[in-house]
């Protein structure tokens, strides 16, 4: 029987949900007020395979995923702005992720070491791709950026095939990479 945590408590919309450490959790239900996913909360949860965001939610913070290496799919709420550095870091088996318009901030090394993530789209609110987003993110192919890029951080696509052929295709042009 596949094992299930319902979080139940809320007191208020600005709740924070803190470090959760249960080796054997495979899917998780927050409540709808959760606003905010706090630093390492369900990091190197090995087992979690299934996460149910909140509508509300607006960030994820730090490692709040890190090594949780049996998640294949996430979908992230419309209206979350950011997801801290190393927050997916090392979801070896992280497949699809499917980010809204509404995020304006990724942190460094965001999906560091996803090593089968195939493909993403950045929306138009992010302007800045930073340092190691997709290091050893070995297996995208599709990086599609809706915005305008100002920015693109040190080592952002290290051991990736945008690192190999050195150009990233944004929108109708062409961002060298040094």
């Amino acid at each position: 029987m596949e094992e299930i945590i319902r979080i139940l408590r809320v007191k208020t919309e600005n709740d924070c949900y803190m470090r959760y450490d249960y080796e054997s959790l495979k899917k998780i239900i927050l409540p709808k007020g959760i606003c905010c996913i706090e630093y390492e909360t369900f990091r190197e949860c090995k087992k979690l395979k299934t996460i149910n965001f909140p509508e509300k939610l607006k960030s994820i913070k730090e490692e709040a995923f890190e090594e949780c290496t049996s998640i294949k799919d996430i979908c992230l709420p419309e209206g979350i702005e950011e997801i801290d550095k190393w927050a997916f870091k090392d979801c070896k088996n992280l497949i699809n992720v499917s980010l809204p318009k509404t995020i304006s901030r990724l942190g460094m090394g965001a999906f560091w070491g996803c090593k089968k993530l195939t493909n993403i789209c950045l929306g138009p609110n992010i302007e800045r791709i930073p340092d190691s987003l997709f290091y050893e993110c070995i297996s995208l192919k599709e990086i599609v950026i809706e915005g305008k890029i100002n920015e693109v951080g040190e080592d952002a696509f290290w051991e990736t095939e945008y690192r190999k052929s050195n150009e990233v295709i944004i929108l109708n042009s062409i961002l060298q990479l040094f």
